[in-house]
């Protein structure tokens, strides 16, 4: 879903990530925002995309301190909405000091193999597929 609405009315209900996720064999939860982005943007030779807005990273820090869960980002760009070309999942920790990524930053976190299952280890902050 693009949240890149060209008015700036936010809803209450978009000001927090998409879905609140509880692993049933831990009891732990956590949240996920989804992003998706048509195209890589160029700043000088570095493809970079803005992910969100510095209210939108508030609102998910707020979020994430005030339920006591992490937040996953996940980010796909080109092809669709519904099949992205490069899809990526990284932890909020990992984006929040800046509203645009590089992809060579968000390499680190690129699902190779969107078909099959991935376990995103939410202590380690790190993506397995």
């Amino acid at each position: 879903m693009n949240d890149k609405a060209s008015h700036e009315h936010v809803t209450e209900r978009s000001k927090y990530p998409d879905m609140v996720f509880r692993h049933r064999s831990s009891d732990t939860k956590f949240a996920v925002e989804c992003k998706y982005r048509s195209k890589w943007e160029i700043n000088g030779n570095a493809p970079q995309i803005e992910w969100a807005e510095e209210h939108n990273i508030e609102n998910y820090l707020q979020f994430s301190e005030e339920r006591k869960m992490d937040v996953v980002i996940i980010i796909g760009i080109g092809g669709t909405a519904e099949k992205p070309e490069e899809v990526y999942a990284a932890p909020l920790h990992a984006l929040k000091k800046f509203t645009y990524a590089r992809k060579n930053y968000l390499q680190q976190f690129k699902l190779t193999n969107t078909k099959s299952n991935f376990r995103f280890i939410l202590s380690k902050h790190t993506v397995e597929n």
